[in-house]
């Protein structure tokens, strides 16, 4: 420890022994609290209530104070739910999968039934297919900027089929979204028939009508 050496107080000036910057005159001189305004005599900018408060919770809308404890972040009440609720989902006999509501596999470690378990094992046919259409929606979403949610209205809207020739989806295969090449604009959800003769007579209509009257031409 550091023995008492001859200092100066840096607020008053006069010379003193000790190892604090101010001499024990200056130390009690009477001032107020930065915080709260109370009145203390003190060496310290707050009193001892203002500098022992503390943090309070970190869960939206609560203001009590944090529990104690290193690395604590909530107050002992929503610490105590956090804990509560995540022993209730280990000790949950339903699949996590949200809308699911088959039993998860019997076993440690466990979350998911056997489906959706199934489907987090690499390798399997329907590990596969699920990242089939993940990837699908994806690259859906990257080239013309339709989330899945937004893929979904319009095919709801559309009642599920093409939007040109007015049937579903063959062999399980979901409906392109349609959009201008040259602006942009998202159109409707087409099959994969239609779509490509579009894309074919390049978007365009006086194509699309010499095809049109050809037809006629040989038809019966």
């Amino acid at each position: 420890m550091t023995k008492n050496t001859d200092r100066t107080c840096v607020q008053c000036g006069r010379g003193f022994r000790g190892q604090t910057l101010k001499c024990a005159r200056c130390q009690g001189v009477e001032r107020q609290c930065a915080t709260c305004g109370e009145p203390i005599t003190s060496r310290y900018l707050k009193c001892k209530r203002c500098r022992t408060v503390p943090n309070t919770c970190q869960y939206p809308g609560c203001d009590k104070p944090k529990a104690r404890g290193r690395g604590s972040k909530l107050c002992q009440e929503h610490r105590d739910n956090s804990y509560w609720r995540k022993l209730q989902s280990l000790r949950s006999t339903v699949c996590n999968k949200a809308g699911c509501d088959e039993p998860k596999l019997f076993g440690h470690g466990y979350k998911y039934c056997a489906k959706h378990s199934a489907e987090a094992v690499k390798g399997s046919p329907e590990y596969r297919a699920y990242q089939n259409v993940m990837q699908a929606r994806r690259s859906r979403e990257r080239r013309v900027g339709v989330t899945h949610d937004e893929f979904l209205s319009m095919f709801a809207a559309q009642g599920g089929v093409c939007a040109i020739c007015g049937n579903g989806n063959d062999n399980n295969r979901q409906l392109s979204v349609d959009h201008d090449h040259v602006t942009g604009v998202i159109r409707d959800l087409l099959c994969d028939r239609c779509n490509p003769m579009l894309g074919y007579a390049r978007d365009n209509i006086a194509v699309l009508e010499a095809a049109i009257e050809y037809l006629k031409r040989y038809s019966g």
